[in-house]
């Protein structure tokens, strides 16, 4: 499994688009939050937590926060290791 951090949104967005996540339904929130942020980047006075989990060449799952709001997940292929992962690197 290997965590990844963006510091840009527009990466971000590209990269959950390569892999089709922000075509399902159930990741319109996550879309929106996210292309908020690509529109008006001044919107946050904190730096968004923007991150991917891969099992090998498989997107696990997407995460965004943007605080003081709560995490946003699209899960692709979830793991009980890929949330695992995540909760640890959130500490």
């Amino acid at each position: 499994m290997d965590l990844t951090l963006y510091d840009d949104p527009s990466e971000y967005y590209h990269v959950l688009q390569a892999d089709g996540l922000l075509t399902n339904p159930d990741n319109e929130l996550l879309l929106g939050v996210l292309q908020t942020l690509i529109d008006d980047p001044t919107m946050l006075q904190t730096t968004p937590y923007l991150a991917t989990i891969r099992d090998q060449d498989t997107m696990a799952l997407a995460a965004l926060m943007t605080p003081p709001w709560p995490i946003v997940i699209a899960a692709a292929s979830p793991t009980p290791t890929a949330f695992s992962l995540l909760a640890t690197n959130l500490k």
